[in-house]
């Protein structure tokens, strides 16, 4: 048997489950047009800043730690107990997008291994 047991969210609506329940139940989208994409306008929801900087030099690695703590402490409030399997699902929309920006902007695409690495989707979830 499957069961969710915690939940944990960072969305463009703020951090944590509370603002995103309450920004569906208001009706208002997370997401404001944006224009200047050529002929395009597009709708860009944006996570605000936030998190623990020990999480990591990104929001978005800031923002799946968070979630997942928060996940683990929902969890365990409803009676969840670690055992031999457990399961995360992470869903994430253009991670790190603020470190491809400096990473291509600010430092002329020049960064040690490390921190190009630092650049890859699956690094924070690999290093949580």
């Amino acid at each position: 048997m499957i069961g969710i047991c915690g939940i944990g969210v960072v969305s463009g609506y703020g951090w944590g489950r509370e603002p995103l329940w309450d920004g569906l139940v208001s009706g208002k989208p997370a997401a404001h047009l944006v224009g200047g994409y050529g002929q395009d306008d597009a709708w860009v929801a944006l996570v605000p800043d936030g998190g623990v900087p020990e999480d990591g030099p990104s929001r978005f690695a800031r923002a799946m730690r968070a979630a997942a703590r928060e996940a683990i402490a929902d969890a365990g409030d409803h009676g969840w107990q670690p055992g031999r399997r457990v399961g995360l699902l992470h869903a994430v929309v253009l991670g790190e997008v603020d470190l491809w920006r400096d990473f291509y902007l600010a430092r002329d695409g020049h960064v040690s291994v490390r921190e190009f690495l630092a650049l890859m989707p699956s690094t924070p979830m690999s290093t949580s």
